[in-house]
């Protein structure tokens, strides 16, 4: 460091023309500003800016039906009840707002910019309503919270939604059990399993999105025809068992 650099450091402070003679102290926050590196600056400002393209963003995607809209076959009967759609039931990892992914079989992580606008286990219990009340087949179908009867109440688990890139580019997982019951009785009718995979054409959140919407409308199209042809069903409990044949005798 030069001399001359070195006496600048050091010279005495004196007011400029029009400043008090008083020299102010700096603040608590102006003294924390100036400790913190001007590149962790930059970062802060960036997770909130919208409009540098350098800056990272939180992308938030609308998790959608893209078969809504799809008639059932002609001919089928219409089912004289009313189905009441439970709230979905999830982990708590399941229930983030965030997109997940997972490199292998045991371990989940969530993409560090990119959710959804609600959380999915909620989102997807919308879906299925609306689903099946546009398929036009029951009497009535609404969620159960809604406070209107009915004689029929499905229950939904989500088991896991997630972009599985064990293998690159991967492709999005959704796994949903569903319970029908009567509702009344409070007898289960018919429990089942459902899994739909679609493949993603990159391994990132913008492509797990897309292939997403097209294993949910799969799985949708499969819930949908399952829950029609088992609610005609009655429930496994109220089923006559046949008298049972009497014993022989020796």
């Amino acid at each position: 460091m030069s001399h001359a650099r070195h006496r600048s450091w050091t010279r005495p402070w004196r007011p400029r023309p029009g400043q008090s003679g008083r020299r102010s102290r700096p603040t608590r926050a102006g003294a924390l500003l100036r400790a913190i590196p001007a590149g962790a600056l930059a970062l802060a400002a960036g997770c909130v800016s919208i409009s540098g393209d350098d800056s990272p963003v939180l992308i938030q995607y609308v998790l959608d039906d893209r078969g809504i809209g799809t008639a059932p076959p002609a001919g089928l009967p219409r089912i004289e009840r009313g189905l009441l759609v439970a709230p979905v039931q999830a982990s708590g990892f399941d229930e983030s707002t965030m997109l997940a992914y997972g490199r292998d079989a045991g371990s989940r992580a969530h993409y560090q910019f990119a959710g959804w606008t609600d959380r999915p286990a909620r989102r997807i219990g919308w879906l299925v309503e609306r689903r099946l009340a546009a398929r036009g087949r029951f009497a009535s179908v609404a969620q159960s919270t809604a406070g209107v009867r009915g004689e029929l109440m499905l229950n939904l688990t989500l088991e896991h939604l997630y972009h599985d890139v064990s293998t690159s580019p991967g492709q999005a997982r959704i796994a949903v059990v569903a319970e029908l019951v009567q509702w009344r009785t409070r007898s289960l009718i018919a429990r089942r399993s459902f899994e739909r995979s679609a493949p993603a054409e990159h391994e990132t959140a913008a492509a797990a999105f897309d292939a997403t919407g097209r294993a949910l409308a799969a799985l949708l199209d499969d819930l949908s025809a399952w829950v029609e042809t088992q609610a005609q069903r009655p429930a496994a409990s109220s089923v006559p068992t046949a008298p049972a044949a009497p014993a022989a005798s020796n």
